[in-house]
């Protein structure tokens, strides 16, 4: 038994230092392969996720972002996109009332999906942000 720093939820890609907190103590079990890194060609340790997925419900609302705006063009770059999809998704909830702090921190804190969406297509790179809509109290499809 170990205790550790648990977030009830946190979206993909760690967008600030918020999560939900809680308490808690997990168990784990380690499996070593003795030479395992230079057999499977890996140079980080690889893991197995739960099998257990939080369920928030099947209806999201997804924001594409580019490592392109305007005339500049961020070469490949994933990071620029995801901050581009992640502004995009702020700039939106505004729109429903919330202030630029607290579609961050929703974003942040909700457990959002953020996917490479592609980094094919030289000279873009494209990075999508899932948020699930069943977290609001208001319906924020476009209308």
């Amino acid at each position: 038994m170990t205790p550790c720093d648990f977030h009830f939820a946190e979206g993909d890609g760690e967008i600030t230092w918020n999560a939900i907190e809680m308490d808690g103590v997990g168990w784990y079990r380690f499996d070593i392969i003795k030479g395992g890194m230079e057999k499977y060609g890996v140079r980080a340790p690889m893991l197995r996720p739960s099998p257990v997925d939080p369920n928030l419900g099947t209806r999201y609302l997804s924001f594409a972002g580019l490592s392109a705006r305007g005339t500049s063009q961020q070469y490949l770059d994933a990071t620029a996109a995801a901050v581009d999809a992640v502004e995009q998704a702020i700039d939106y909830l505004g729109k429903f009332g919330y202030t630029p702090e607290q579609a961050y921190t929703i974003i942040s804190v909700a457990p959002c999906e953020m996917h490479v969406g592609g980094i094919v297509d030289i000279p873009n790179a494209a990075v999508t942000l899932k948020i699930p809509l069943d977290i609001f109290d208001q319906d924020i499809l476009p209308r």
